[in-house]
């Protein structure tokens, strides 16, 4: 089993489904689509690097930019996801690995290729003071999706 939790760029969402009305079913379907093309996503950029990830953190939707400590700039490989993965001997460590996983553009979820920084402990704090792997009560499990 593979436990997936998906972060905004200002906190934790509690699900990656949760805008849904009976009289807009397209809204429902399109946030459906692009769910399960993230997390695709975010599998093909862990096995990447060789792991058979147990755990993923998607951190962010699809965007082009990269930095650090508020300084935003264009990333220059392009359209990207920020995850997080572990497999089962991180998910025993409590580390993870942070990784940008690169599209063709903007409405063209292809993986093209990844980046992949070092190895860190869960409790690893980010600029504003929020753990990169949030504790498990603030993750919700999506239903899982099987890739091979």
């Amino acid at each position: 089993m593979i436990t997936l939790a998906y972060q905004t760029r200002w906190g934790y969402q509690r699900s990656l489904f949760e805008h849904t009305t009976d009289s807009c079913s397209t809204v429902t379907y399109q946030v459906y689509t692009e769910r399960q093309g993230l997390i695709a996503l975010a599998y093909q950029t862990a096995r990447d690097k060789g792991l058979y990830p147990k755990a993923i953190l998607i951190r962010s939707g699809l965007h082009k930019t990269t930095g650090s400590r508020r300084k935003a700039r264009v990333d220059p490989l392009g359209w990207n996801i920020t995850m997080s993965s572990k497999d089962s001997e991180q998910c025993a460590k409590n580390t993870h690995v942070t990784s940008h996983g690169y599209v063709k553009g903007k409405f063209d979820l292809q993986f093209i290729g990844a980046t992949h920084a070092g190895e860190k402990i869960d409790s690893w704090k980010k600029f504003l003071g929020k753990a990169v792997w949030p504790p498990q009560d603030q993750l919700v499990e999506v239903p899982l999706v099987a890739y091979n």
